[in-house]
């Protein structure tokens, strides 16, 4: 195998002969006849396969068999809340589409975009396979008539893949003559196949580069993967101004930037050959791709979602049913077979939202939804793959710090592992990453930290000042799945640019120490808690940090409490000093520290003195529900500085 691979990244054109275009004309011709007719008999057993399965469909929940049918006549649904969202319209409106998920309860056939015969039953398989074999041995006698034609060997390669043939594949790939263009993309779409992601999304970049201008727009375009309101305003750019957006675009799409190349744009690639050689026959397997049998909105529905997992078809009586009514009430063309385009709930959704495409730097963790609950059938994005490499989870909100230094501020963030996921990792010694995007299209690893077993997962970097987009990582694969998160964050600026005003830093939830004892910021950042919604039975620690307080100068501090939907209402917290409260009331916890007390710890960084301060927090005391939590310092007769985080008790 390895051998033919290195042939596609060096392919030498072929001598042909002179040219016959009549002779040619023919050739093609006939292998167009073969093509179409082969098609119409894996139809005809596929066909014959799934009347063989549908009166099982009584075992389909009745809900969700109504939902399959509204999807099936899917011009219908421009307005239902439940498949809506759904709807792909070209420029025939009653031949629209409407992909869903496979529906609960429903029969579940063998993974069509694994292998596209796995909706035939065992014999019609085989028999398929018979014939598809006579094709392809057509097909190569084409190709030594005609050596580098680029649309035999686009359909060379398509069957062989069809056969599970990867080598067959690659020699179809590698006899395409041209360096360049098409033949380069084909090139592509076979590394990818191979589960060569990374060699596969540079071919394809290569292959762009060698395109001509006009051309090589039509590829890179993204516009079906974008929400409604961007493909407008993308459309309407001229394709020489859209390269920082597409680029911006891709990285900010890419599935996992720990991994090399980008998974999610070679999977786009790939699909949009696999259009090149599915549409020009106007019909395939399953679809019609003719515009007026809805071919554009068969095409729109590939490029979003990729290969369906099976395709749902209700059988000769409700296609002669819809047919009609097409013809005599919608006045088009008919397209059977009328199928629904359905797709397992593993598919992840790496597109952000439009904010975050638009503003990353003012993104959240929710703009990344990578995919929807188990149980939620009504979640449904704009675009989806399959990803073969392994699933990816989206790492919880978790908890995050921000502390000042001379050149920058320490970032840390903090999160809550599954715990037989947190043992798996800290057993095989494996690190998360945290990373930081820099618009377009460049992405660095920072820092990477260890697994521990018995705390949260706890990544730290020293930023400089400004908006930054962050992203964290634990890699996977397929037994094991990756996760990650990605957000905006705005960096504190460093201690050395300010203007010597004090400051105090968000309070922070810790594990506090057994002993009682004062943290320092390295003792605070491992201790941190990986999460900001706790258990009411339990005690935590809050750490903080005071900036430009002298350690001659008297404090006066104050903690306090307070919950949401509760106005003027304070309960008091448990500190370390034994200050145990009542529950209601409005005492807040306060204090006074005289210079010398002992009770912080501090470090200067550059001409700023640090105060780190830690205490302990007692909650068994408290109700289930939203608090928010005030830190404040000041000089006596001086104003307050003030810092607050939210916190959910349970």
């Amino acid at each position: 195998m390895l051998p033919l691979l290195l042939a596609l990244q060096v392919v030498a054109a072929p001598d042909p002969a002179a040219p016959d275009a009549r002779a040619d004309s023919a050739v093609r011709t006939r292998v167009d006849s073969a093509i179409v007719r082969f098609q119409r008999q894996w139809r005809d057993a596929w066909e014959e396969s799934q009347a063989q399965l549908l009166p099982q469909e009584a075992n389909d929940w009745p809900t969700e068999r109504q939902v399959r049918l509204l999807a099936l006549h899917c011009h219908f649904v421009a307005t239902s809340p439940r498949l809506g969202p759904h709807l792909i319209v070209g420029t025939v409106a009653a031949q629209a589409a409407c992909p869903m998920w496979i529906p609960d309860g429903a029969l579940a056939m063998r993974d069509e975009r694994r292998g596209i015969d796995g909706a035939l039953t065992t014999t019609r398989r085989w028999r398929v396979r018979d014939l598809r074999h006579t094709l392809r041995q057509m097909l190569d006698s084409a190709a030594a008539r005609l050596p580098g034609d680029e649309w035999i060997a686009a359909q060379r390669l398509r069957f062989a893949i069809d056969d599970g043939d990867k080598e067959g594949a690659v020699q179809a790939a590698a006899a395409c003559s041209r360096n360049e263009g098409y033949c380069a993309l084909l090139r592509a779409h076979v590394l990818y196949r191979a589960g060569l992601t990374a060699s596969a999304d540079s071919a394809f970049l290569d292959a762009l580069s060698r395109m001509p201008e006009e051309e090589r727009c039509a590829w890179r375009d993204v516009s079906v993967l974008l929400p409604a309101e961007l493909r407008r305003q993308y459309g309407s750019t001229p394709c020489d101004e859209r390269d920082e957006f597409e680029a911006q675009f891709w990285m900010l799409s890419d599935p996992l930037w720990s991994e090399p190349g980008n998974e999610r744009r070679a999977e786009q690639m790939s699909r949009k050959v696999l259009v090149t050689q599915l549409a020009p026959l106007g019909e395939d397997e399953h679809q019609r791709w003719r515009p007026t049998k809805g071919g554009e909105a068969v095409a729109e529905s590939l490029l979003r979602y990729g290969w369906p997992t099976q395709f749902y078809w209700a059988g000769n009586a409700v296609d002669e049913a819809h047919g009609n009514w097409l013809l005599k009430s919608a006045g088009v063309d008919t397209a059977p077979p009328y199928v629904v385009r359905e797709y397992s709930r593993d598919r992840l959704h790496t597109v952000p939202a439009a904010r975050a495409l638009l503003a990353p730097m003012t993104a959240i963790a929710d703009d990344w939804t990578l995919n929807g609950a188990a149980s939620d059938n009504r979640w449904w994005p704009v675009e989806h793959f399959a990803r073969d490499a392994g699933r990816i989870q989206q790492l919880p909100d978790g908890q995050r710090a921000m502390l000042r230094r001379a050149a920058g501020s320490r970032f840390a963030f903090a999160v809550d592992l599954d715990t037989a996921l947190r043992a798996h990792l800290a057993k095989n010694g494996v690190q998360a990453t945290l990373f930081e995007a820099h618009l377009p299209d460049s992405v660095q690893a920072l820092e990477r930290s260890a697994v521990r077993i018995q705390r949260a997962l706890v990544v730290d970097h020293l930023f400089a000042e400004g908006p930054a987009l962050v992203g964290v990582e634990l890699p996977g694969d397929q037994g094991r799945a990756a996760a990650r998160t990605r957000f905006s964050v705005e960096i504190a600026p460093a201690l050395s640019a300010g203007d010597g005003e004090r400051d105090v830093s968000q309070p922070v939830f810790v594990d506090p120490p057994p002993d009682g004892g004062g943290l320092g910021a390295d003792a605070a950042i491992a201790r941190m808690l990986g999460s900001t919604t706790l258990s009411r039975l339990r005690r935590i620690g809050i750490y903080w940090e005071a900036y430009g307080f002298a350690s001659s100068d008297t404090v006066e501090i104050a903690l306090a409490l307070s919950r949401e939907g509760k106005p003027g209402m304070f309960e008091r917290v448990v500190s370390g000093f034994g200050l145990w409260g009542e529950e209601g009331g409005r005492a807040d916890v306060q204090w006074t520290e005289l210079p010398g007390s002992g009770r912080t710890l501090t470090q200067m960084e550059g001409d700023v003195s640090v105060q780190m301060r830690s205490v302990s927090l007692d909650l068994r005391r408290q109700r289930a529900g939203r608090y928010r939590l005030d830190v404040s310092m000041k000089t006596p007769g001086g104003s307050a500085v003030v810092r607050s985080r939210a916190l959910t008790l349970r």
